[in-house]
């Protein structure tokens, strides 16, 4: 019964997607992995112009519900990457104490990006609320969300294997740049 049904499939699975031709075989954008990242990569950058270019009162979609929806995909990456904790409050704790404990480590923060992610809305947020809490906050807190979102936008050095070296090489500057400058 097994076998039939693969067989079958083999048999149609061509009509439903058309096949690529040979040289954009390794392209093809059907994948969900790349259309997911293209996806992404096209709303960080729609984020990050809308953002920049905001002028007086911040807008409701792109201030609140934007990172709102953006928190809730990042806490749930969260949740996801900590298989031994099935509960969000579980995971939410040992990743705080994976920040302070050296021998806790963190699965979710293995990607660099997905801390410049969770600072950058958690940013842009605040500055969201800022602006109709404190005023004075507002235009420093934005200033630094801006900064985060563009930062968000080097997650297109992926596509390139040959640059992993300078990749890490970049992450590793960066962490010695910042503690050379809070010492």
């Amino acid at each position: 019964r097994k076998t039939l049904f693969a067989a079958y499939w083999r048999s149609i699975r061509w009509t439903v997607l058309p096949p690529p031709s040979p040289p954009l075989l390794h392209f093809y954008l059907l994948r969900v992995p790349v259309l997911k990242f293209v996806l992404r990569l096209v709303s960080d950058v729609a984020l990050a112009v809308c953002v920049t270019f905001e002028e007086g009162e911040p807008s409701v979609w792109v201030f609140f519900v934007w990172p709102l929806a953006g928190l809730i995909s990042e806490y749930t990456q969260l949740v996801a990457a900590d298989s031994d904790t099935p509960t969000f409050l579980a995971s939410l704790k040992n990743e705080l104490l994976s920040w302070v404990r050296s021998d806790t480590p963190s699965n979710y923060r293995a990607d660099l990006f997905n801390t410049v992610d969770m600072l950058s809305l958690h940013l842009l947020l605040a500055s969201g609320i800022a602006h109709y809490m404190a005023r004075r906050a507002y235009l420093p807190l934005r200033s630094f969300a801006v900064l985060a979102l563009y930062v968000r936008l080097l997650r297109l050095i992926y596509l390139s294997p040959a640059l992993g070296p300078l990749v890490l090489l970049l992450v590793r500057m960066t962490i010695d740049m910042v503690q050379l400058f809070t010492l």
